[in-house]
């Protein structure tokens, strides 16, 4: 057993992330043995393969505990990443959903003009207006319903 003065411990506490990343199986198997090395009997010589590395200097790309503390902080740093996306993600979804909204509103507004305005040419034709005037005036209306006429005076 490795004895660790008080004053040692700040030194077993990583400066820097490890060297290299940890994945989920090297993590398991660091937790697996610093579980084994804690609830050991007194005495008991633990297999080498079970018993938890530890060096003084430490040696972070090595020693169990800066292992699996570099390991949480890359979880930590992959959630972060994945929260970040997701609120991303949620934004761009709020903003879709306003400008659908926006464009349904503008599709009500126009199938409204567009029901008046042919409601305005049947009685128009029904008062004896000859077609091709009540044609003009109803094409003129939706146009301008629409926008036609703002764009073409702004081309012009």
């Amino acid at each position: 057993m490795i004895d660790i003065q008080p004053e040692d411990i700040p030194r077993r506490i990583p400066q820097q992330k490890a060297l290299r990343a940890v994945d989920h199986d090297e993590a398991r198997r660091i937790v697996q043995r610093l579980i084994s090395a804690s609830f050991r009997r007194d005495g008991e010589r633990l297999p080498a393969e079970s018993c938890p590395r530890f060096s003084i200097p430490c040696r972070e790309e090595h020693d169990d505990d800066c292992l699996i503390l570099a390991y949480i902080d890359q979880c930590e740093a992959e959630h972060a990443a994945h929260d970040a996306r997701i609120a991303e993600l949620l934004a761009a979804n709020n903003r879709e959903g306003e400008r659908r909204r926006g464009a349904e509103a503008i599709v009500q507004t126009l199938a409204r003009d567009v029901r008046r305005i042919v409601g305005e040419a049947e009685t128009k034709a029904d008062a004896g207006v000859p077609l091709d005037q009540v044609l003009v005036w109803l094409i003129a209306g939706i146009g301008a319903s629409i926008g036609i006429a703002e764009r073409d005076r702004a081309d012009a």
